[in-house]
């Protein structure tokens, strides 16, 4: 998904990992002119069965943070984990 205000875009891309292990992936961008150097990440990972409730209403919460990108550059993504990435690009 991408969006398009002042001249800047924004893509997200989204990834699932539904396994057990870690996943590495090499994201390369074709096609781009010119993307920010950092990214923010958000992750958001624990046991399928985990749940969020009232009396523990953070058992499973997303964390972000700020990554360093290069195209082709490798990603590992958590088991069982939905991650977003947040890239501007000009």
């Amino acid at each position: 998904m991408a969006t398009t205000s002042g001249g800047v875009t924004t893509y997200y891309v989204k990834i699932v990992n539904p396994s057990t292990q870690p996943q590495a992936v090499r994201i390369s961008f074709t096609g781009v002119m010119s993307i920010d150097k950092t990214a923010t990440e958000t992750v958001l990972t624990g046991n399928p069965g985990a749940r969020n409730t009232l009396a523990a209403p953070n058992a499973i919460v997303p964390q972000a943070s700020s990554v360093t990108l290069a195209n082709g550059r490798r990603f590992a993504f958590p088991a069982s984990s939905v991650t977003v990435l947040r890239i501007t690009a000009k």
